[in-house]
C-alpha cells in the first residue's frame, strides 16, 4: 500500500489496518512464547508509558528476540503523533497480541494517539 493512500484511510476512518502478513514464516509452536515475551515487553521493559513525539528519540521501540524454536520474532511500536502519547500496559499488549494472532505476524496502525505496531516472526538469529 502506497503512504498517500495510508493516509487517505486515516483521515477517512481514523484506524487504517494494514493487518495479517500473508506470506512469510509462520509462528506455529512459537506463539506462545511470542506472547510472554511481548507481556515482558509491556509490562517490564518500558514499552507501555510515554513516548515522544514523531521523529524524536524516545518515539519508538523495537526488539529483536531469538526462538527457542528457532528464528526470531521483530517486535516495534512507534507514535505516530505530533505530540507526546501515552500507551497504557493494556493497550501495548494488545496491540502486539492481536499481531501474534496473525499466522504470519502482521502490523496496524491504531487511532488516538497514534501508534504503529508490529510482529513478524522470521528465519535466522538475531
Amino acid at each position: 500500500m502506497h503512504p498517500a493512500s495510508i493516509l487517505t484511510i486515516f483521515a477517512l476512518t481514523g484506524y487504517v489496518s494494514a493487518g495479517c502478513y500473508g506470506a512469510g514464516r509462520p509462528f506455529g509452536d512459537s506463539r506462545p512464547e511470542a506472547r510472554r515475551k511481548a507481556q515482558e515487553l509491556c509490562d517490564n521493559e518500558g514499552w507501555s508509558g510515554l513516548y515522544n513525539r514523531r521523529g524524536q528519540d524516545g518515539s519508538s521501540k523495537g526488539s529483536c528476540v531469538n526462538s527457542i524454536y528457532g528464528g526470531r520474532f521483530n517486535f516495534w511500536i512507534v507514535n505516530e503523533d505530533d505530540t507526546q502519547s501515552y500507551l497504557s500496559p493494556e493497550r501495548c499488549k494488545q496491540y502486539l497480541n492481536e499481531q501474534i494472532d496473525c499466522n504470519n505476524g502482521g502490523w496496524n496502525v491504531y487511532q488516538n494517539p497514534t501508534f504503529n505496531v508490529g510482529v513478524d516472526p522470521n528465519l535466522g538469529a538475531c
